[in-house]
């Protein structure tokens, strides 16, 4: 008899407030209180972060809601539980900044420990990536020609770099 329903669609403001706010998430209370004053991103870059998900199209705005796009969602499933989707991740590292700040650390080995981190995240989803086929569109023949005419990086053409075509 009871009718559940999903979570609201986060707006520009919502998911700001949840940036902000992403160190409640974090089960660690040494990397919560790290993160009590940072969340994610700063204040002055909350904002352009969301700009730059619409604009690499990982999310799209419908109305007031920010909705994720099929280009959003494939990312979410290659990363999968990926330390680099965490917010403890965030933790993490502001408590060895704050450690760096406090002299308890030399910024050298969080320097190389997060070089080391880049390199084997890149390594991981490079070794991922091979294995995925992203399905170009084909939008039939050329009138030229009568090659097919399918989706490139640039755009679409009846050529390939095996095949030139009519150019």
């Amino acid at each position: 008899e009871k009718i559940t329903q999903p979570p609201r669609r986060y707006s520009d403001a919502s998911l700001l407030a949840a940036m902000e706010t992403a160190g409640r998430l974090v089960d660690d209370e040494e990397l919560r209180e790290a993160m009590k004053d940072s969340g994610i991103g700063t204040p002055a870059t909350r904002a352009a972060i969301i700009e730059r998900l619409i604009d690499v199209e990982y999310v799209e705005r419908e109305g007031r809601s920010l909705v994720a796009t099929e280009k959003g969602l494939n990312v979410i499933r290659l990363l999968g539980e990926h330390p680099l989707t965490s917010p403890s991740l965030t933790g993490d590292w502001e408590t060895r900044l704050g450690k760096i700040e406090h002299g308890e650390e030399p910024r050298e080995v969080f320097m190389r420990d997060i070089a080391l981190f880049a390199g084997e995240t890149v390594t991981e989803l490079d070794a991922k990536l091979k294995e995925v086929r992203i399905p170009r569109a084909n939008l039939g023949p050329c009138p030229v020609c009568g090659r097919d005419i399918v989706e490139n990086r640039k755009g679409f053409s009846c050529w390939s770099r095996e095949d030139p075509g009519c150019g």
